[in-house]
């Protein structure tokens, strides 16, 4: 078994046709992009867990799982946490769509103001102090998914132990991606922790927010 996430994500991409594709590919369904994120690790509690797709230019998913420190027993002493502390992590599975993910076309590690390029873990990633308690971080994996970890209010947290948690063993990747979009496209949106919230429809052309059909 494969337990380093990037060791795995070596694997399986290289393994794969489309990996090497010039040409956009479908992105995977919400509910398989969402089981990459990692449950709510011990001490924390899972505040938000959803994952929809959207459909602009080219179709892509996106997944994202906000955490927020446990509250403790009774009796027990509360950490001195602010109660806007939170870490996000988010997936967008942009399919390759070249304008998604421009910000890393001919990246090269560097600092300019409160922007930081460098590789964590051997990926392109982008560091941006959004305050003086948010850090947003961007990294980008086989040219396609777009991982987001924002960080507020948690100075010890480190964005390299929750992308250690990320699960990427959870996609079926086909050997051979699909790079024509489905005439109609289905939109979906998947709440797990609301799930009255969960719905699917379908876009017969041109945008979703002008061809949406329940």
């Amino acid at each position: 078994m494969i337990r380093s996430p990037w060791l795995l994500f070596a694997f399986v991409f290289a393994s794969s046709t489309w990996a090497r594709a010039s040409e956009p590919v479908v992105p995977v369904a919400p509910s398989e992009l969402l089981s990459v994120l990692p449950a709510a690790p011990q001490d924390w509690t899972l505040a938000t867990s959803e994952a929809e797709t959207s459909l602009d230019q080219w179709l892509r998913t996106r997944a994202t799982r906000v955490y927020k420190v446990a509250t403790p027993p009774n009796g027990a002493a509360a950490p001195a946490i602010p109660a806007n502390a939170s870490v996000e992590i988010s997936i967008t599975d942009t399919g390759g769509y070249a304008s998604t993910i421009a910000d890393f076309a001919d990246f090269k590690p560097g600092k300019t103001g409160p922007l930081e390029r460098l590789y964590i873990s051997n990926l392109p990633a982008q560091v941006l102090s959004i305050s003086s308690d948010e850090v947003l971080t961007q990294a980008l994996a086989a040219q396609r998914f777009l991982i987001e970890v924002t960080i507020k209010s948690l100075p010890n947290v480190k964005v390299d132990a929750w992308l250690r948690l990320l699960r990427f063993d959870a996609l079926h990747l086909p050997a051979t991606a699909q790079t024509t979009l489905p005439v109609p496209v289905r939109l979906a949106l998947v709440d797990e922790l609301h799930p009255e919230r969960n719905r699917s429809y379908t876009v017969h052309g041109g945008t979703a927010a002008s061809n949406a059909t329940p």
